[in-house]
């Protein structure tokens, strides 16, 4: 019992040791001095170190010191947990998968297409990654104006080596338009364009910390924040697009203003035609001069029960003029 008490006693002292023996002076083969501490590796079999001299980290190759101070980094780096420096390429090319047409006529138009990004993450990092998650939002823009988000993830379980790549596709957007004008000056003309603004991610290490942040360039893209996205989650949503409820009014508001009146195409199925005006100036002058063709003509019958009275009945009955 004493000498196990006395093995972890000498443990714990060599391992205070060498985490106070971290900042100390350091020789080269060459018998050159510098004082440095040592900040972090990347695995026990790594070929560098980081070391803090002066306030500046820089990487160092552990062979360059001499063997007794190789010896002692060996040891400090088998008690002292690695790090790595994570570090990614990331690119993303918009891709259009579709385009449909929707009913149009003189009247209106509408136009749906969808959209993805083709994502390319590239690991810079010295050493092998892995257990890694890449959350994604593709970022639109509604009728209203609002921010919507389409969200998906990747895991990369790996390895996934320096120089590696991993290729995925976002959730599919989709960014429709619309437009409309009066009809026979009813109404009012409307239109309504959606937005693809771009996208960006998350990149999460093994312990479910960020690694990096990464959003596609535009002016628009700049003023999105990845809270936004996940705030977004509150608002209620619908469709394929995830529309809020402002959507829902502007649609009403349109609907009442001009897509009703649409209807009226989409069942004749074509474009309606305007009246000819010498039509209607022909018709006038027909109504006016008393030949209507509609109107039936009827003989003259007298009602039974009617006496035949004459013209100079009415003067002994209500005198001459």
């Amino acid at each position: 019992m004493k000498s196990i008490v006395q093995f972890v006693g000498l443990t714990g002292l060599a391992a205070m040791l060498l985490s106070a023996a971290a900042a100390k002076s350091f020789e080269d083969k060459f018998g050159r001095v510098m004082v440095a501490e040592l900040v972090s590796h990347t695995g026990t079999d790594a070929d560098n170190v980081k070391i803090d001299k002066g306030g500046k980290k820089i990487d160092v190759k552990i062979d360059v010191f001499s063997e007794k101070d190789q010896q002692f980094i060996r040891d400090w780096m088998k008690s002292t947990p690695p790090t790595l420096d994570y570090a990614f390429r990331i690119q993303a090319v918009k891709k259009k998968q579709s385009e449909i047409k929707g009913s149009r006529s003189y009247y209106s138009s509408s136009k749906t297409a969808v959209y993805v990004y083709e994502i390319t993450v590239t690991n810079l990092t010295r050493q092998p990654v892995s257990d890694l998650r890449i959350d994604h939002r593709t970022v639109s823009q509604g009728r209203s104006k609002s921010l919507k988000f389409q969200r998906g993830s990747e895991n990369v379980k790996g390895p996934l080596r320096y120089n590696d790549q991993i290729q995925f596709i976002t959730t599919p957007a989709k960014i429709e338009s619309s437009s409309g004008r009066s009809y026979y000056g009813y109404g009012s003309s409307y239109s309504f364009k959606e937005s693809l603004l771009g996208v960006i991610l998350r990149i999460y290490g093994p312990d479910d910390q960020p690694l990096e942040e990464w959003r596609s360039s535009g002016t628009k893209m700049g003023q999105v924040s990845w809270e936004a996205s996940e705030q977004s989650d509150t608002t209620r949503q619908r469709g394929f697009t995830g529309e809020d409820d402002g959507d829902r009014r502007n649609d009403g508001d349109r609907r009442n203003d001009g897509d009703r009146r649409n209807d009226g195409d989409r069942r004749n199925d074509g474009d309606q035609k305007q009246p000819d005006l010498r039509d209607l100036e022909a018709l006038k002058k027909l109504l006016e001069s008393g030949e209507n063709p509609f109107k039936q003509n009827k003989p003259d019958v007298k009602p039974e029960g009617i006496p035949d009275v004459k013209p100079e009945d009415f003067s002994k009955i209500f005198g001459s003029k």
